[in-house]
């Protein structure tokens, strides 16, 4: 069934992010500030302009050596994350890129080591909002091998390979909870 609801409201601009058509580049990075500070972010920008600023999102749009690109801060958790990309999916954005920390697994993963992810396991419960569980969550490979070349270039070591997703931080990644399981319910 279709809805008649809209994430664009009737001043034209979007619900959550507060943005205007063209107000959002067509390269857009995501990011939340406790993991990815502006400081670290904003200077590589050139003609920085914060486009918003309401609630837990602030957007800017600037130029990275002369491509437009916009930085979208969001906050912590599934609904935060899903919301902006709504919203920037139907505002005209082509290519995102999710840029932050995550916790590894792996033992061949340290602290501070890159990691780009090829695709991942969808633990999260969220997609099934959008897609069927069968439905695999890969990223696109051209985007992969660039930031992997990329990577490269700079003399970045980069790991490359299959995250995990979860909805919660301390059940989802398998830590005791405050009532004292280990929670993990039946699908």
């Amino acid at each position: 069934m279709k809805s008649n609801k809209s994430v664009v409201l009737e001043d034209g601009r979007s619900w959550w992010l507060r943005l205007a058509p063209g107000d959002l580049a067509p390269n857009v990075l995501m990011a939340i500030e406790l993991d990815m500070p502006k400081r670290c972010l904003l200077p590589l920008l050139t003609d920085v302009k914060q486009i918003t600023d309401f609630g837990e999102y602030q957007v800017y749009t600037g130029k990275y050596q002369d491509v437009p690109v916009s930085l979208v801060y969001h906050g912590t958790g599934a609904f935060s994350v899903s919301t902006a990309l709504e919203e920037i999916a139907v505002l005209g954005a082509e290519k995102v890129v999710r840029v932050g920390s995550c916790g590894g697994i792996s033992g061949s993963v340290a602290v501070g080591d890159l990691v780009v992810c090829e695709g991942t396991i969808r633990d999260d419960k969220l997609m099934l909002d959008y897609v069927p569980a069968e439905y695999p969550a890969v990223a696109d490979f051209e985007m992969v091998g660039n930031a992997l070349d990329a990577c490269r270039e700079q003399h970045i070591p980069a790991i490359s390979g299959i995250s995990l997703s979860t909805a919660t931080l301390y059940p989802g990644s398998g830590y005791e909870t405050a009532v004292g399981i280990l929670a993990q319910e039946p699908y």
